[in-house]
């Protein structure tokens, strides 16, 4: 199970955190005790990898991520990052593809810090 010609997602089984590259010049750290609950979503067109952790939730979007979500469960991911379009047209079946991340502060991790200011 290669994933070097596409690069969208890493294994490393000593993680402890998930890197996030959320657009160019932008990546997170989210560390995999702060991940609460991981939902797969599979329709006919798109597969949708949601990552609640405690402080942010990532969404994942392309295709093939069942493998992505297999890594994640045995706490392996190391990494994700999108696929360029011309490099997603390579991509062999089965293999995953992340054409979409996107990522948000978690409602509960803002519904916390707005009432940390408060006595």
């Amino acid at each position: 199970m290669s994933n070097k010609s596409l690069d969208c997602y890493h294994l490393d089984p000593q993680a402890q955190c998930l890197r996030v590259q959320a657009a160019p010049g932008h990546s997170l750290l989210l560390p995999f005790q702060e991940l609460v609950f991981a939902e797969l979503l599979i329709t006919d067109s798109e597969e949708t990898l949601t990552m609640h952790f405690d402080t942010h939730e990532v969404v994942v979007r392309g295709s093939a991520l069942r493998r992505i979500e297999n890594a994640l469960q045995r706490r392996e991911l190391s990494s994700v990052a999108v696929v360029s379009e011309e490099l997603s047209g390579k991509a062999r079946d089965g293999q995953p593809v992340i054409t979409d991340i996107s990522v948000a502060a978690a409602r509960d991790s803002v519904n916390r810090s707005e009432h940390k200011g408060r006595t």
